[in-house]
């Protein structure tokens, strides 16, 4: 890592977890060099939230911050919705303390929940999940491009994943 850094990344569900891995999504990120096929979702809690040690929660919609948020406040402050990181990112890309924790406060200055309770499409990923090939290859291309921007402007990198 550039700056000495490392980070796990896992995933939970706010929805139901009972749903088997939707066999378009291996395949089109199996195209974006991950393997998810042996991922099974775990359903997020007030105690993995606790327990798990995440220092940034990434939705991909307003509804699932909102979830996050109301089940646990204190998690609010390192919890966005992808697109809403990068775009806050973007825009206090100067002079950003090199640390994931000094960097998150500076991305989330003058943020307030208030903010994020309606629906905006802008700050969504929609959820593929039964819609087709083509749409899930579509949005795991607008993650995988939302990732390379967020990559480019953080100080650490992600050198492992446990999806």
């Amino acid at each position: 890592a550039a700056a000495g850094g490392h980070a796990v990344v896992a995933s939970a569900g706010t929805q139901s977890v009972d749903l088997a891995v939707d066999p378009h999504a291996v395949e089109a990120l199996t195209g974006l060099g991950l393997d998810i096929a042996g991922h099974r979702p775990r359903q997020l809690s007030r105690d993995l939230l606790a327990t798990d040690g995440a220092d940034l929660i990434i939705t991909m919609t307003r509804g699932h911050l909102r979830h996050v948020a109301t089940t646990d406040r204190k998690a609010f402050a390192r919890t966005f919705t992808l697109p809403e990181l990068v775009r806050r990112a973007m825009s206090a890309a100067r002079d950003m303390p090199a640390d994931l924790h000094g960097w998150l406060e500076a991305v989330g200055e003058g943020r307030r929940a208030s903010e994020l309770l309606g629906d905006n499409p802008s700050d969504d990923v929609a959820d593929p999940y039964g819609r087709g090939a083509a749409e899930v290859r579509r949005t795991a291309n607008d993650i995988d491009q939302l990732m390379r921007e967020l990559a480019g402007l953080a100080p650490w990198t992600i050198n492992e994943v446990n999806a």
